[in-house]
């Protein structure tokens, strides 16, 4: 087994400094962790003037993930549904993105671990991969599963705890996960899952049959 990571994921466990537990927890669910041989340079710039315009701790956290026992692939879009609908300009679908969905494809037992609801969505809304599609369905596992993934595997006041320390430290952090630490360093476990759950079950309603259960 493996999990695909795309680039979104890793910043914003980055910015939460829970790559190392989440690493972890992670292999030991879902086996190999895979990203695209391009994410070192777009989430970490060598170019001074593009390394200024980010995080430089959040840079480090993830230097330190790649070459911690990460898999970096380029797989190379080959589906004709996938690149006809590359080709159509349908808004949303990422070429990074589509590469991992390729990279799903090529094998047996993965999932695909996206914190781009954009894409997700784009995806069920393309009629011309329905039937594409459908030997996918339920590989795919957003953000806010993954965070109550780790709540579970590490504890819920850990996770507020990196939450909090990332706010104090002016970390740029996820939208949607603020709105469900509501309340911030006095967010309630129940609540926060709560929360969590909510906006699963929205997206879920706007990606067809993707989401795992």
């Amino acid at each position: 087994m493996a999990l695909l990571i795309d680039n979104d994921v890793v910043d914003k466990l980055a910015e939460l400094d829970l790559l190392q537990e989440a690493g972890e927890s992670l292999r030991s669910k879902f086996g190999d962790l895979m990203i695209l041989d391009t994410l070192r340079f777009r989430l970490c710039p060598k170019k001074p003037s593009k390394r200024k315009k980010r995080n430089e701790v959040v840079i480090g956290r993830i230097e330190s993930f790649i070459e911690n026992g990460v898999i970096e692939i380029s797989p190379e879009v080959t589906n004709e549904q996938l690149l006809n609908a590359i080709e159509e300009g349908i808004k949303g679908l990422d070429i990074g993105e589509m590469q991992l969905l390729q990279a799903l494809f090529n094998e047996n037992n993965e999932m695909l671990l996206t914190g781009d609801k954009r894409f997700l969505k784009a995806l069920a809304s393309a009629p011309s991969l329905d039937e594409t599609l459908k030997i996918v369905d339920e590989n795919f596992i957003c953000f806010e599963q993954i965070i109550l993934f780790l709540i579970a595997e590490l504890g819920f006041e850990l996770i507020k705890t990196k939450f909090v320390l990332a706010l104090d430290m002016e970390i740029k952090l996820d939208a949607t996960l603020k709105q469900c630490f509501e309340g911030q360093d006095k967010a309630v476990k129940s609540q926060v899952i709560q929360n969590l759950n909510t906006h699963i079950k929205y997206l879920r309603q706007e990606s067809g049959q993707l989401l795992c259960l």
